[in-house]
């Protein structure tokens, strides 16, 4: 009795943080999927799968930042959220139609001054002549009402681009910028 007792309970113990990973993917893909549909024009058709961030590797204390601007109390969440954040590669599945590159093509991107190197890199076929984009996975608060994300695009081989680091909060089932806590243009 006291063996089955205590196998329910890793089950269920166990269960449950499958289905919190579960749902943190769901939840992903939706802010993702959202936030990149709300960027207009976006000409290029490629993504890095590592993501490339601006503004949250220049902060001093990114684990203050996260608790304070999502308001987590929960520091076992936290380390759960800074894991997925960190461990992030960008894959097909969530966006079919974008050809996802690696830290080797960008930097041949980046190495690239004409465009005759351009067509021959390969990167043109892939549809990279615009540059390419990057965004994070989202960083959710304790009960995935809102999310931080940053998201970047890259063109003109270094030459330019722009980005941001927002909020979101789930608003009726789409997911809203409330939040804009860094922007650049380059």
């Amino acid at each position: 009795m006291k063996i089955s007792f205590i196998i329910s309970i890793c089950i269920l113990f166990f269960g449950c943080k499958d289905i919190s990973r579960t749902e943190d993917i769901k939840k992903s893909e939706e802010v993702l999927l959202d936030v990149f549909s709300s960027k207009d024009g976006l000409a290029s058709r490629c993504i890095a799968e590592d993501f490339q961030s601006h503004f949250l590797n220049s902060l001093p204390d990114l684990k203050d930042f996260f608790i304070t601007e999502l308001k987590i109390q929960d520091l076992d969440h936290f380390e759960k959220q800074f894991e997925l954040f960190s461990n992030f590669k960008m894959g097909s599945e969530l966006f079919p139609d974008m050809n996802i590159i690696q830290e080797s093509q960008i930097e041949m991107y980046n190495n690239i001054v004409s465009e005759d190197e351009m067509v021959n890199s390969g990167l043109f076929e892939m549809g990279c002549e615009y540059g390419y984009y990057s965004m994070s996975k989202p960083f959710f608060n304790e009960d995935y009402s809102l999310a931080l994300v940053e998201f970047a695009n890259f063109c003109g081989h270094g030459l330019c681009g722009g980005g941001r680091t927002a909020i979101y909060k789930n608003k009726n089932g789409v997911w809203a910028e409330v939040k804009v806590l860094n922007s650049w243009i380059g």
